[in-house]
């Protein structure tokens, strides 16, 4: 049948021949010969195939079960390596220092500003527009210029009627939820003599501020009080004490003091400095008894008299005979100018990078720098 097979491929069927039977020619009949003969000589190179029995009687190798860990580290001992512990230190080759990432350069304390209102009396009493749009500056521009505190030392109305109470409230209630402040009683607050907190006290005692996280706390609601603010990398206290400083106060404002001596402290004071730069009777009991004993006091803010004023004084804190520090002491009251101050307030803008404090006036009613030409714009150096 195979040679049948073949001769299809070199043959061809005529049309009256049987069927199956093939004409070759003599080129096929020679092509049929060879292939036949290579078939042969193919055959006779094999080598012989082994009798069956051979086969069916060779044993086959015995093959030993292999358990999965102990039976493989006999023949490969990498796999009977201990694990390593999770997260377990490498040590380094010998001769090359581990990768160690160069520390992130430290960032530059950013400056920030301090702003600063005082004697707003005459706003309260006939200029609210002018009061309120001293604070919604402030409320406007926090962000813009990172001012994070408003400081205020006194005479926020000037008689203490309801009129002026309602719009100083209208006024300093724009900051609440927005910017942190402090205030003080002076003597038009309480009265000179009476030293009454009663409306005070109803209005801006510890009840409106008690809330507020940069609240530290009260004496007497809020007669005397301290507020606790971090900007620029440095830790402020700001320590007030209202119209009428008694023993009992200054005893109150150096138990806060010594309460917090790494904070730079920053004193809040209605009468301290007079127009022409010395403290006045109240004020030299105040330095005497709070600014020297307390070496982180740097700064001293007052009002209550008409003007500006400023002076710097160098503390012994050792007693060795040389200075340790220069506490600046600054006096900023406009209510003489027209409309009852023309809407200037003080900016301490703070540089810790530079340990300086530079400070100015500005109107947002006049929309102006200094108000006094020469005497509100000035650089203050600290450690």
């Amino acid at each position: 049948m195979a040679i049948l097979n073949l001769y299809s491929l070199f043959g061809s069927r005529t049309r009256n021949a049987r069927p199956y039977r093939i004409r070759m020619n003599i080129k096929s009949q020679i092509r049929l010969a060879l292939l036949l003969a290579l078939c042969a000589f193919l055959a006779a190179c094999a080598p012989e195939a082994a009798p069956a029995a051979a086969i069916e009687d060779s044993p086959l190798p015995t093959l030993r079960p292999l358990s999965p860990l102990q039976s493989s580290a006999e023949e490969f001992p990498l796999l009977a390596m201990p694990p390593l512990a999770p997260n377990a230190p490498t040590a380094p080759a010998a001769g090359i220092q581990p990768f160690s990432p160069l520390p992130s350069p430290t960032p530059k304390p950013e400056p920030f500003t301090i702003a600063w209102m005082s004697d707003t009396q005459y706003y309260s009493r006939s200029h609210p527009q002018v009061f309120l749009i001293m604070t919604q500056w402030l409320v406007e521009n926090h962000e813009k210029e990172n001012i994070v505190y408003m400081g205020f030392t006194g005479d926020i109305v000037h008689n203490g009627t309801a009129k002026e109470w309602k719009n100083a409230e209208d006024a300093l209630g724009l900051l609440d939820g927005v910017l942190p402040y402090g205030v003080l009683a002076g003597n038009h607050d309480v009265g000179t003599s009476k030293k009454d907190y009663s409306g005070y006290g109803e209005r801006f005692g510890e009840g409106r501020f008690g809330g507020e996280r940069f609240y530290g706390g009260s004496y007497e609601n809020n007669r005397g009080h301290y507020d606790l603010i971090e900007a620029g990398g440095m830790e402020l206290i700001f320590v007030y004490m209202g119209w009428g400083v008694d023993d009992a106060g200054i005893e109150w404002i150096n138990g806060v003091l010594q309460g917090y001596p790494q904070r730079l402290a920053v004193l809040m004071f209605h009468d301290y400095l007079s127009t022409n730069g010395d403290h006045t009777s109240l004020g030299q009991t105040l330095f005497e008894r709070t600014v020297v004993p307390n070496k982180n006091v740097k700064f001293v803010l007052c009002g209550h008299n008409h003007g500006v004023a400023r002076r710097a004084d160098a503390v012994d804190d050792d007693g060795d005979g040389t200075p340790d520090r220069i506490v600046y002491q600054i006096l900023a009251d406009y209510q003489g100018e027209p409309k009852g101050g023309n809407g200037f307030l003080r900016l301490l803008r703070f540089n810790p990078a530079l340990g300086r404090v530079e400070v100015s006036a500005y109107s947002p009613y006049l929309e102006k720098y200094d108000c006094l030409k020469g005497e509100d714009s000035f650089i203050l150096s600290y450690d």
